[in-house]
């Protein structure tokens, strides 16, 4: 009988690499990468909304308080409109590009809206700067133009 690591080694020297072949997407599944990807573009191309709510800087918050609702942004906007200023905010949903200068997305259920002015309940146990735990998605952070995504030899079972 011989050990694990010669059986392994044994059959390692008597089967060789497949060579590369190009497949449809839809029929890769068990497929691996024979090479890096390169992604052509950042992905998302802005700042995007990770939820329903309300867009604004936070810094603005903290120096006035209730800020002035100044429009609206949809999900599937090209762009989020004309800059606004940092006693403002916007309502946006999901998808949806955040303002330039803004920095926060709170979600809908955590404000109280009235006269056309934002509340957001329970600011203070947030700390100074709530963004990375506040629904706002940076630009590139799915994919970056440039970078890769390694070849990989696992299969989706694991092996």
């Amino acid at each position: 009988m011989i050990s694990v690591t010669e059986a392994k080694s044994l059959i390692q020297s008597h089967v060789g690499r497949l060579k590369p072949v190009n497949v449809l997407l839809g029929d890769a599944l068990g497929c691996c990468l024979a090479q890096d990807v390169i992604s052509p573009l950042s992905m998302p191309g802005f700042a995007q909304s990770a939820m329903d709510g309300y867009a604004f800087s936070w810094d603005g918050y903290k120096a006035f308080g209730p800020l002035e609702i100044a429009g609206e942004v949809a999900a599937g906007a090209s762009e989020s409109g004309p800059r606004r200023s940092s006693n403002q905010a916007v309502r946006i949903f999901t998808g949806a590009p955040v303002p330039e200068g803004f920095d926060t997305v709170v979600m809908q259920e955590k404000v109280k809206v009235e006269g056309g002015w934002l509340y957001v309940e329970d600011a203070g146990r947030y700390g100074d700067y709530p963004r990375g735990d506040w629904f706002f998605g940076e630009f590139g952070a799915d994919a970056c133009y440039g970078n890769s995504k390694a070849a990989n030899c696992v299969d989706c079972n694991g092996r």
